[in-house]
């Protein structure tokens, strides 16, 4: 690549099109168990078509002819995820769209390829999405849509080298995507086996001890004040800090509050303690657990949540982290659960949830390549945002025609 002072032509799309963009079929009927595939604004995401497609009629495809598609067709979406676009691959060939897809015939000096990597672009998206801009629903107009600018490269080589670079940095996303799925499946799998004990690591044959989570902890609501004492003060771990992730990181509790000494006695959070999430608006959401992992001199909790605290050392706090967020656990405290206007759990429901526990230094074992497993996970995830970033700014600087390729 490099840098030159070459403009590209910006050209009207309609006049590098074949026909005018259009939209599909608007009134599909009754769906048909043997018929023509038809493409939904949903179906088009990520620069890919889906292949879970309702099928219409024959009859009704043709009543539609001017969209039956042919490969190389560009697809957008009008509604649904509107802007995403795609090339018709040939399994595609003869399929139809619905009233929610734009089809874009490109003419012989267009690649469609090349429009379909503008389209999905940042600048591409943020010109055709303009005239809806303010609007309660964002769509895609067609007379909007077929007076877009593009800016072209007239050579279709240059064009076709464009579209294969973005290409590449695709498939290396599409790639890392796989990888990161195939290695959760395996952790998802890993996790709940090992904190079963229907698989257990090499050296380790001592019998695991049937409690519950009570045996080991004893419940604390949390604090609850009036808004005013908000935003200044003793840092305090809330619901968001607790909901996503097992663990509850010093560094990142943004959350302060206003605090008497009582207060600060009677709801202390401490290294080790775990928080659980109190109400929410669905059972699925009540019962996460978080474990505050590390020092957080004077914090305190809010009253969305209950704390934990070890009566003994029996459970590693690292371990904890992981079997209170295990398929086993998270099924017996939805089923406790309680509903009114809000999803509830408390401190008697938890308290009686089953758990096994093996010795501590099994424990430990289990912690340890259940986080080195997470660890790989995290870096392929950071990993994988590296290279869409860097992709995005390659197609900033491929398709603002400051980078050429030549």
């Amino acid at each position: 690549m490099v840098k030159v002072d070459v403009n590209w032509t910006p050209t009207r799309l309609r006049s590098l099109l074949s026909q005018d963009a259009t939209y599909g079929i608007v009134k599909a009927g009754t769906f048909v168990q043997n018929g023509v595939p038809m493409i939904r604004g949903g179906d088009i995401k990520g620069g890919r078509i889906g292949r879970d497609m309702p099928l219409v009629s024959e009859s009704k495809s043709e009543e539609y002819k001017r969209t039956v598609l042919k490969r190389g067709d560009v697809l957008i979406a009008l509604v649904g995820y509107p802007g995403e676009s795609a090339v018709v691959p040939h399994d595609l060939e003869g399929a139809n769209i619905s009233r929610a897809v734009g089809l874009l015939r490109p003419g012989k000096g267009l690649l469609p390829e090349f429009l379909c990597c503008y389209l999905n672009s940042s600048i591409g998206r943020s010109e055709f999405l303009k005239p809806s801009a303010g609007s309660a629903q964002i769509v895609v107009n067609l007379r909007d849509l077929n007076n877009l600018s593009v800016p072209l490269p007239r050579d279709i080589d240059e064009q076709k080298a464009v579209a294969e670079a973005l290409s590449d940095a695709d498939a290396l996303i599409e790639s890392l995507e796989s990888v990161i799925t195939k290695k959760n499946w395996i952790l998802d799998g890993a996790t709940e086996s090992l904190l079963s004990g229907h698989i257990r690591l090499p050296g380790f044959r001592s019998s695991w001890s049937a409690k519950t989570i009570g045996d080991f902890y004893d419940f604390k609501n949390g604090l609850n004040k009036e808004k005013r004492f908000f935003g200044f003060g003793t840092p305090i771990i809330n619901y968001v800090d607790v909901f996503s992730k097992p663990f509850v990181t010093p560094s990142e509790i943004a959350g302060c509050v206003s605090l008497t000494y009582a207060e600060r006695e009677n709801f202390s959070a401490r290294n080790g303690d775990v928080f659980f999430t109190r109400t929410s608006e669905t059972v699925d959401e009540i019962g996460l657990s978080g474990v505050l992992l590390g020092d957080l001199p004077d914090a305190v909790f809010s009253g969305f949540l209950l704390r934990a605290r070890q009566k003994t050392d029996e459970i590693l706090p690292l371990f904890a982290a992981y079997l209170f967020r295990s398929p086993a656990v998270r099924r017996q405290i939805i089923s406790k659960a309680s509903y009114t206007t809000r999803a509830l759990t408390n401190g008697r429901a938890l308290s009686a949830v089953k758990i096994d526990i093996p010795p501590r230094d099994e424990q430990a074992a289990i912690a340890s390549t259940i986080s080195d497993m997470g660890r790989e996970l995290t870096e392929l995830n950071a990993q994988l945002r590296k290279v869409k970033l860097l992709k995005e700014g390659m197609r900033h600087a491929l398709l603002t025609e400051g980078v050429r390729l030549v």
